[in-house]
């Protein structure tokens, strides 16, 4: 009997050794408590190549090859009021899109390493419709991202085109900044509501969504629909924008 003891004792003392061995392999880091194996987890970041943007212990965010057909997703948006678009604008900005980019963001949230994909660009700016900090100035370039890239992208975006001449509200990019993932360390400025306040150029015309569409008393102005979008001349859209900052935001 007390053989049986002995040996029901160490039966189980080496299942437990083997369940401790097993819960800290080193083959699955993501999930590994940072407290006892931080080093593990950081190391899952991608090291630094001649295509990274920024990096630390927690972040890598790294320049990645675009697709060449976009893969689409449904977004479901939030219902937004033209006072919710002003508002939540830091700048709003006309200008020049170049140096379009797809860049991957890895860091560690909840010790699980992820990977999120957005869209950079260089912004030159042409004209200033408002500026909240008023530290902007004309022909000043500044970082801009959007949250979608090939890999994930919504039909109702606008597409981003080097060279295009646009109209975005945007904010700062310290708004952006959570968790692990500063923002502010590789981008200026992030488009507030990006099915909404990215407003192509098309020759004299900005082409407006549905949204500018029926939120504006200017029904007169709007010259002709095509698709999803309106066209509506260039200098009535911009004095449009300006009366309404000065409506909602002076």
């Amino acid at each position: 009997m007390r053989n049986k003891k002995v040996f029901l004792v160490l039966l189980i003392l080496g299942v437990l050794v083997l369940l401790l061995i097993s819960s800290h392999r080193s083959d699955n880091v993501n999930y590994i408590d940072r407290e006892e194996k931080p080093q593990e987890i950081i190391n899952e970041l991608s090291e630094e190549t001649a295509s990274t943007i920024y990096i630390d212990s927690e972040v890598h965010v790294f320049q990645v090859d675009m697709l060449d057909e976009y893969s689409f997703i449904y977004s479901d948006w939030l219902y937004l009021t033209e006072q919710n678009v002003f508002d939540e604008s830091y700048a709003i900005l006309e200008g020049n899109v170049s140096n379009i980019e797809e860049i991957a963001i890895e860091y560690i949230s909840n010790n699980i390493l992820k990977t999120e994909y957005r869209t950079r660009f260089d912004f030159e700016i042409t004209e200033i419709l408002y500026d909240e900090g008023n530290t902007l100035k004309v022909g000043e370039v500044v970082k801009i991202s959007v949250p979608f890239s090939t890999r994930a992208n919504d039909e109702s975006m606008t597409t981003i085109n080097n060279l295009n001449e646009f109209i975005i509200f945007c904010e700062s990019a310290v708004k952006f900044d959570a968790g692990p993932v500063k923002m502010s360390d590789f981008i200026d400025y992030g488009i507030t509501s990006p099915h909404i306040g990215i407003i192509p150029k098309n020759g004299n015309y900005y082409e407006i969504s549905d949204f500018f569409a029926t939120e504006y008393p200017y029904k007169d102005s709007i010259s002709d629909k095509i698709g999803y979008t309106y066209r509506i001349d260039v200098d009535t859209f911009k004095n449009i924008i300006k009366n309404k900052v000065t409506y909602y935001l002076n």
